[in-house]
């Protein structure tokens, strides 16, 4: 059986068989850990050079009614170093890029709102680090913050949520639980 399988697969292109992208592919990274986005945007561009599509880096600048202009300001400012950032680490890669500054009272609903204005394919979150077993047994940590379970439970696209302890070039495995598995989504991933 896995000789036919083998023998059928040489004369097909891989993925030929998955529905295109409706549209040009889209790859929304949210951008504010320094120590984290690099390999983020890594991940996103490589994903995004695959199939031919962009990357929007995108930096969510908090606001609140109790906030005077000077902190927005640095808020902003922050946020602007971030996606100036992502720039110089996007350079490596051939592909289109557009950076996006969004003001806004949550980060998960500023997620969602841009990847679904940006008609995005695909977002690419960071993960926090996982809980120690102890943490996790006596205080139930999830393995997940509200952040990350707010934009799986409200993102019209695939989410991908990854702890990169390392450059995405140096995967050699991949563990991809997903949720209502789709031929699009299998082409996303």
């Amino acid at each position: 059986r896995q000789v036919a399988i083998n023998n059928t697969a040489k004369n097909v292109a891989p993925l030929s068989w998955l529905p295109l992208p409706s549209s040009h592919f889209t790859v929304v990274v949210p951008v504010y850990n320094p120590r984290t986005e690099s390999r983020l945007i890594m991940l996103a561009a490589m994903i995004a050079h695959y199939e031919r599509g962009r990357i929007v880096p995108l930096a969510v600048t908090l606001a609140s009614g109790q906030m005077n202009p000077s902190q927005i300001n640095r808020a902003i400012a922050h946020s602007q170093r971030r996606l100036a950032a992502t720039e110089s680490i996007r350079e490596n890669y051939p592909i289109a890029s557009q950076p996006i500054l969004r003001i806004d009272s949550s980060v998960p609903q500023a997620i969602c709102h841009a990847s679904l204005e940006q008609n995005a394919n695909l977002i690419v979150l960071g993960m926090s680090q996982l809980p120690t077993l102890a943490q996790a047994a006596f205080l139930r940590a999830p393995l997940i913050d509200s952040v990350q379970d707010a934009v799986l439970g409200h993102a019209h696209c695939p989410v991908v949520v990854a702890r990169l302890l390392e450059t995405p070039t140096a995967f050699k495995n991949i563990l991809l639980p997903i949720e209502n598995l789709s031929p699009s989504t299998i082409r996303v991933l």
